[in-house]
């Protein structure tokens, strides 16, 4: 910087600044996480439709989304489950059973492979599920176990 005018020198490290500061505007995650909702279910009862449809809509396009379903046991202990998708194979189901003392005690995580739609299930199945389930899980493996 040695025979640069004064001015010019005193700018050099602003403008590196401004640099560094733009290049940390420019990363921007690979997908958005689609928020597909809450439920609060009641004994399999007042289940958010909408929210289910959005989570088995972004499972088949591949879109990574999340939605949650709070519910209880048939004890009544609260029983959380976060779904998140992944990728257009890949379910993540997070299911935390801390507050359930006839349940694993843990957080528990599964990988499911599929998403099947209730219409289709029914068709395959012999056990009926109802539509407003929207979607059921299927192929999961318990991949993880945590307090």
């Amino acid at each position: 910087m040695r025979g640069l005018p004064h001015a010019v020198r005193a700018l050099v490290p602003a403008v590196l600044l401004l640099m560094i500061a733009g290049c940390a505007g420019d990363i921007v995650p690979s997908a958005a996480l689609e928020d597909c909702g809450i439920e609060d279910q009641e004994m399999g009862t007042n289940l958010n439709v909408d929210g289910r449809e959005c989570l088995l809509a972004a499972f088949e396009a591949g879109r990574p989304a999340r939605f949650v379903s709070r519910l209880t046991s048939i004890e009544g202990a609260p029983i959380v489950r976060t779904y998140r998708v992944v990728g257009a194979d890949l379910v993540e189901v997070e299911s935390d059973n801390r507050q359930d003392p006839l349940g694993s005690g843990k957080i528990d995580v599964l990988h499911c492979p599929r998403l099947v739609p209730v219409a289709d299930w029914n068709q395959a199945m012999t056990d009926e599920v109802r539509a407003e389930e929207v979607f059921v899980e299927d192929g999961c493996q318990q991949v993880a176990s945590r307090d």
